[in-house]
This record gives C-alpha cells, structure tokens and sequence, in this order.
C-alpha cells in the first residue's frame, strides 16, 4: 500500500469512526471495494447511516407538509422558494414555518444593500419635490431671502 492509500485510509476512518485492520485495507484495491467496506464496518455498529445534508431536507420537507398541506412529492431540492413561500404573503408564511421548524433560521428582512441603494435616491426626490412644491407656492427659504436681502446693520 502507497503513502496515498494510506493517507486515504486514515482519512476514512477517523471521518466515518471506523477502523479497517491492515490486513482488509490491502485487499481494497477498487472504490466499489472501499465504499462495500466502509458500509460492512457501519452496520456492524449498529449506527444508522445518516446523511446532514439528507436529514435536514427530509425535516424541512415534513415541516412543510404539515404546515401548509403541500404536495409532498412537489418538494424538491430543486424547487424555488417562490413556490413555498409566495410574494403576496412570505413574511406571514415564513413566520409560521419558522414557529414550526425545530431549527433556528432567521427573520426574513431586506438586504441593508438594498436599503442604502433605493433610500439615496428616494431621499433626493422627496427633496427636490419640497423645493419644487415651495417654489410653486412662492414660499421662499428664510436663507435665501436673508441672503439675497440683508439687514441693514445697527
């Protein structure tokens, strides 16, 4: 066995918490072979095998099924969350489901990015719509009148 198998094997082993005895690690020769034994030596543990990725999804699926009587079978890895959790009312969807998933997942809020971007602007029209408005009404700003028309001095 090859410095690389052997690093393999260790990486193995201390990843799934089983130990391969030297003598069964030089008759894997295939990844069939090592995938067969890394299997052989989980059962004999009598520990389920359990994928983080797989469990998190099937209790996402079932927490989505029991709270809002979707489709089971419509709930995939690939589906959007447009579909789950629509527009018109995500915010009140989201707040149930979070009730009702035992994870902790946040709140649903607006990026602070977006925020910044679309107030700048909003803040620069509601300015220059005031200025507009006074304009129109002939009500001027106590600055330029002061400053077009000074006092006379005592």
């Amino acid at each position: 066995m090859g410095l690389d198998s052997v690093e393999l094997l260790l990486e193995v082993e201390e990843t799934f918490d089983i130990s391969i005895p030297d003598e069964e690690a030089c008759q894997i020769l295939t990844v069939g072979e090592l995938h067969q034994s890394i299997l052989d030596k989980m059962r004999k543990k009598d520990s389920p095998i359990v994928c983080g990725t797989q469990k998190s999804f099937y209790k996402l699926r079932r927490t989505l099924t029991n709270c809002f009587a979707a489709d089971r079978r419509k709930i995939r890895a690939h589906t959007h969350t447009e579909e789950i959790f629509p527009l018109t009312n995500r915010k009140k969807l989201w707040k149930q489901f979070r009730q009702n998933i035992d994870l902790r997942i946040p709140d649903l809020q607006r990026p602070s990015w977006l925020i910044c971007v679309l107030g700048i602007p909003l803040t620069c029209l509601l300015v220059v719509l005031l200025l507009k408005l006074c304009d129109l009404i002939g009500w001027q700003w106590g600055i330029a009148s002061t400053l077009s028309n000074p006092s006379p001095a005592s």
